[in-house]
C-alpha cells in the first residue's frame, strides 16, 4: 500500500462513498414517502450519532492492528449502571463522569488482556463482551428501568437551534481525535503500531503502551455513546448497544479503514458509519420485517471485507507499479 510522507497508509477518496451516500438517498427518497424530509434527515444523523461515538473509539483500535467486539456490551452496563446510579440520588453531573470513567476502565480490562494475553483480540473481546453484559444482566435483570431525571437526558434528547445535542458532540469529537491522529506523537505511533509493530520497537517505543490507550479511549467513548443512548430513550436496559460494532465495523470498513491496521482517516470512517444509518433509517421506513436485519447486517458486513480486499490487491498493484518504475529509473 502506497504510503504518504509522513509514513501513513493512504486510504480510499471520498468519490466512493459520497456515490453511495448519493445513491441510497436517491433509492429511500423514491420508496418511502417522508424519507428525505428535513425532520427524518435530522433523524438519520441523531440515530447515527452513538454509532460514530463508537466508530471514532473502534477506528483508533482498528488501526492500531487490533479489534474490540465488547463495544455494544460496554454502551449496556455503562448505561444500566447510570441508572441504576441515578435510581440511588446520585446527581446527575457525577453520574456522568462514573459512566465515562467505567468505560474507560472496562476499556483498560480490555488493552490489558489483549497486550499480556497472546491470543486474538477479536476473541478476547467477545469473551470480555459477554462479561460486560453478563454485568448489565446482573445490574438491572431484563427489566427496562425508567424513570431518569431530565437533568441527565438531556445530553440525548435536547437540540441546540435546532440540532441534537448528541449530533454536535459527535461533531467535536471527530474534530479532537482528527487532531489526535494528525498531529500529534501518539497519533503517528498508532498508525505505526497498525503497520509494523517490529517497525515500531525499532523507532523506539512499546507497540504494547499504544495499544493498551486505544482500548482505553475505546472504552471510554463507547461509555459516551451509552450515557447519550440512555439519555434519548429516558431508560436503560441490558439488550442495548446488541450488534452495533458489527454495524460500526461495517461502515468503518466501507469508510476506508483497514481491518489489518495502519490505516484509515476518522472523516471518511464516520461518512462509512453514517452510510450504514442512511441504509439502516430506510430500512425501518419501508417497513421491513424484523428477521431482515440479520441478513442485511451479514451482506453489508460482506460488502465491507470485499472493500478491504479490493483496496489491498489494488495497493499491492500499485506498489508492483512503483518497483517496476524504480527499477527502469
Amino acid at each position: 500500500m502506497k504510503r504518504g510522507k509522513n509514513g501513513k497508509k493512504k486510504g480510499t477518496g471520498w468519490l466512493p462513498l459520497l456515490i453511495m451516500l448519493a445513491s441510497l438517498l436517491v433509492f429511500f427518497g423514491v420508496m418511502a414517502d417522508g424519507f428525505c424530509t428535513a425532520a427524518n434527515l435530522i433523524n438519520i444523523l441523531l440515530q447515527s450519532s452513538t454509532m460514530a461515538m463508537v466508530g471514532i473509539g473502534l477506528s483508533l483500535v482498528l488501526i492500531g492492528g487490533n479489534f474490540d467486539f465488547s463495544c455494544g456490551a460496554v454502551i449496556a452496563f455503562t448505561g444500566c449502571m447510570c441508572a441504576r446510579l441515578l435510581a440511588a440520588g446520585i446527581p446527575s453531573g457525577l453520574v456522568l463522569i462514573a459512566g465515562v470513567l467505567l468505560g474507560a476502565v472496562l476499556g483498560a480490562v480490555n488493552g490489558i488482556c489483549v497486550v499480556w494475553i497472546p491470543v486474538s483480540s477479536f476473541l478476547l473481546t467477545m469473551v470480555t463482551s459477554l462479561i460486560f453484559r453478563g454485568c448489565a444482566l446482573a445490574l438491572v435483570g431484563s427489566k427496562n428501568l425508567y424513570g431518569l431525571p431530565e437533568s441527565f437526558c438531556f445530553l440525548g434528547s435536547s437540540a441546540v437551534c435546532g440540532i441534537p445535542v448528541p449530533v454536535l458532540g459527535t461533531g467535536i469529537l471527530l474534530l479532537l481525535f482528527t487532531l489526535l491522529l494528525s498531529g500529534t506523537v501518539y497519533g503517528h505511533r498508532l498508525y505505526v503500531t497498525g503497520g509494523s509493530k517490529k517497525t515500531a520497537r525499532m523507532l523506539g517505543f512499546e507497540p504494547k503502551h499504544v495499544t493498551f490507550v486505544s482500548y482505553v479511549l475505546s472504552g471510554s467513548l463507547a461509555a459516551a455513546a451509552g450515557i447519550v443512548l440512555t439519555g434519548r430513550m429516558a431508560s436503560a436496559n441490558a439488550s442495548m448497544g446488541e450488534g452495533v460494532e458489527l454495524y460500526v465495523l461495517a461502515g468503518l470498513v466501507i469508510g476506508g479503514v483497514s481491518i489489518g491496521g495502519g490505516r484509515g482517516k476518522l472523516p471518511q470512517a464516520l461518512a462509512g458509519v453514517l452510510l450504514i444509518g442512511v441504509l439502516v433509517n430506510g430500512m425501518n421506513f419501508l417497513d421491513l420485517p424484523p428477521h431482515y436485519g440479520d441478513l442485511i447486517r451479514g451482506l453489508l458486513i460482506l460488502f465491507a471485507l470485499s472493500c478491504e480486499m479490493l483496496r489491498g490487491k489494488a495497493g499491492r498493484e500499485r506498489e508492483e507499479m512503483d518497483v517496476s518504475f524504480d527499477h527502469r529509473g
